[in-house]
């Protein structure tokens, strides 16, 4: 949480279309793709799947703009 605090900037001023589009992007990827980005990024296989829901959820939510 810390190292997040000044990070509350990011996405105040991209327009709304912009962000639905880039989910519509995001939301291409397959549930294996994302598993693969993050075994690629050496994340501890037994996390993987909670990270992947995690970003699955909020490719969900920037379609849903």
């Amino acid at each position: 949480y810390a190292m997040r605090i000044d990070l509350d900037w990011i996405g105040n001023k991209i327009p709304r279309n912009d962000a639905r589009w880039m989910g519509e992007m995001l939301g291409r990827l397959s549930h294996k793709q994302l598993i693969d980005a993050f075994l690629a990024g050496h994340f501890p296989t037994d996390q993987i799947d909670a990270y992947v829901e995690i970003v699955e959820s909020r490719i969900r939510e920037l379609k849903e703009l």
